[in-house]
């Protein structure tokens, strides 16, 4: 990229890659999710004619101010999925029946008081997923259905901190990074996209089971770009098995999936996922 003569540090960037990351808030997040839910059999047709007719602007990414009629029909949504686990549609609900957390009923990050506590949630990663947004949130919270406690538990134990050589004031160790200063803005994060089109490489790739930012909202935006195909939609193999799909754009651009695959999706399917990212990372066919 292009340096303007200044004092700024820019770094000689190649390219990036984003996977499953909100990018536009009109089709992504609850938008996705609904049609997902539906096409995948977790909500009723009824309740989904319901959520198509109201034809509902969910005000991404707080949801403030959506009208009465559509917060009535999402909480229904709410209550038929609540038990699903939205990073992941197919897996496990941890905390739930005969998977639960280290503590029963709503998971939290410790059984007990310990030293090293944490002082801030890390509730705000998917702040969609519950409705509209509240302020405060409770301390020690998990993401919804995430299996945490238990390695929250062992990392923050006396025997892992000691064999790290951890010092006494270092805070805990904890799923998601917090103080970060971070301002979801309601433009999201597409402009990027389109600004940094045909200056570097962009991969963005998605896990095709993850409710929280599902594929057809960045299927649905992506199209939003009208950008040409110059490389048409084609599975790709792991181990003769299809591992996902992939497609590019003018501009250097590509869009890929990973089959099975939830939110994060390097941790669900690690060598297809490998197989996507370093294929295009090196210019090779996926």
């Amino acid at each position: 990229m292009e340096h303007a003569n200044d004092d700024t540090f820019k770094p000689n960037l190649k390219g990036f890659a984003v996977g499953n990351g909100v990018t536009n808030w009109k089709y992504d997040t609850t938008a996705a999710y609904i049609d997902m839910a539906y096409w995948h059999s977790l909500i009723d047709e009824t309740t989904h004619e319901k959520l198509v007719a109201l034809n509902c602007d969910w005000n991404m990414p707080y949801m403030l101010g959506v009208s009465d009629e559509c917060m009535e029909v999402f909480n229904e949504f709410n209550t038929l999925t609540a038990s699903v686990n939205v990073y992941d549609i197919f897996g496990v609900c941890w905390g739930k029946g005969p998977y639960p957390q280290a503590t029963e009923g709503v998971p939290h990050l410790y059984d007990n008081e310990k030293i090293h506590q944490r002082v801030v949630t890390p509730a705000d990663y998917t702040p969609w997923i519950k409705g509209p947004k509240r302020s405060p949130k409770a301390l020690k919270e998990l993401p919804p259905c995430t299996f945490g406690s238990e390695l929250l538990n062992y990392m923050n134990s006396d025997e892992v901190r000691q064999a790290m050589h951890i010092p006494d004031y270092v805070q805990a160790w904890d799923l998601c990074k917090t103080g970060i200063v971070y301002d979801s803005q309601q433009k999201a994060s597409q402009w990027i996209y389109e600004e940094l089109q045909g200056k570097i490489r962009m991969l963005h790739y998605s896990g095709d089971v993850d409710g929280a930012v599902p594929t057809v909202g960045t299927q649905n935006w992506i199209a939003t770009l009208g950008w040409k195909n110059t490389s048409e939609w084609k599975q790709y193999l792991v181990d003769g098995q299809v591992a996902g799909y992939w497609e590019s754009y003018e501009g250097d651009f590509t869009f890929g999936t990973v089959h099975g695959a939830g939110h994060m999706a390097p941790q669900f399917k690690p060598p297809q996922t490998y197989h996507l990212v370093f294929n295009w990372m090196f210019g090779r066919e996926i």
